[in-house]
């Protein structure tokens, strides 16, 4: 029996079409307690030290393109692997993209 999701990695689609893990993982609260759907969007929390975080520029927008799910790769729990394309937050999603 599948008891919970576990964990949401990241995976990032290159320019060439090449999907490559990019070691970030979310907790399920993390994300609202959802998992992801195609067309969704995720600001990355992360920006570079020393960089202003109120400025578009320095956010990434991490748009799904694809979701997987694993059951039963980590023991009874569901592994959910979600494929973004990465890209630069624009100007006018800064009223989103800059609220952390």
């Amino acid at each position: 029996m599948i008891d919970t999701v576990t964990a949401i990695r990241i995976h990032v689609i290159d320019e060439a079409g090449v999907i490559y893990d990019a070691g970030d993982e979310f907790d399920l609260k993390e994300l609202a307690d959802t998992v992801p759907a195609v067309g969704d969007l995720i600001v990355d929390p992360g920006v570079l030290q020393g960089r202003d975080r109120r400025d578009p520029s320095n956010r990434t927008i991490l748009e799904v393109v694809a979701r997987y799910f694993l059951p039963g790769a980590h023991q009874n729990d569901v592994y959910v692997a979600v494929v973004v394309k990465k890209r630069v937050a624009l100007e006018r999603e800064s009223v989103i993209a800059c609220l952390s």
